[in-house]
């Protein structure tokens, strides 16, 4: 079975309203151009991955990963994150079906091996996996098998509904508590304990110099 990686992108001008407050807007539009490069990149080397598809309303996003080999779809409207990954189920039943892994862009301590690992749990049977975030209210990352096991449940809640869900669709269930994906960017608290945030400041700040001198 094929198994797809979803990347659901924001507009590079939009994503992380929340940290709009720590970083003026083009060192933030560059810190989210990092966050997606950064969770592609995983994908992209990680063996148990046969294709990518990255979902997007913005055009240098998809420009972006279609040049790195990636299938693109433009997300259409309602422009929302399950909105989003519902038209992704829609692709891979179009292209022949398979299982598909949802993985956000603010997973910043993830790693090659503990996405190789995490898929590594799969079975051949109906089956979802959930990483929730620490708090074990979010989804910080969903494995379904097949792609259109469930609905996606995103939002306020999203483990409690997508267990739920998985449960319901009589399916087999799996829990991952890997430490580093269960760590996600949301706040600025998030962000002045981040490890790929510091290691980017430098660069990040010679960005917003550089559109300076160009204003």
């Amino acid at each position: 079975m094929i198994t797809w990686a979803v990347i659901p992108v924001k507009p590079l001008h939009k994503g992380k309203s929340r940290l709009r407050e720590t970083m003026p807007r083009s060192a933030l539009y560059a810190f989210n151009r990092l966050l997606f490069l950064h969770s592609l990149e995983i994908a992209m080397d990680c063996p148990g991955i046969d294709r990518i598809l990255v979902v997007s309303r913005d055009p240098k996003v998809l420009l972006l990963a279609a040049g790195m080999g990636c299938a693109t779809l433009l997300e259409q409207p309602p422009r929302r994150l399950n909105s989003a990954v519902r038209q992704a189920q829609a692709l891979i039943r179009e292209q022949g079906g398979g299982s598909m892994l949802v993985l956000p862009v603010d997973l910043t301590q993830i790693q090659e091996r503990d996405l190789r690992l995490f898929l590594e749990e799969r079975e051949e049977v109906p089956l979802g996996m959930l990483v929730p975030d620490y708090a074990q209210q979010g989804t910080n990352a969903i494995y379904l098998q097949p792609a259109d096991l469930i609905s996606p449940q995103f939002g306020q809640s999203s483990f409690q509904k997508h267990t739920q869900a998985i449960l319901d669709a009589g399916a087999g269930l799996k829990i991952v508590l890997n430490q580093r994906m269960m760590n996600d960017l949301d706040t600025p608290a998030d962000l002045m304990e981040s490890r790929f945030y510091k290691e980017n400041l430098e660069s990040l700040t010679s960005h917003h110099e550089r559109t300076l001198t160009h204003v």
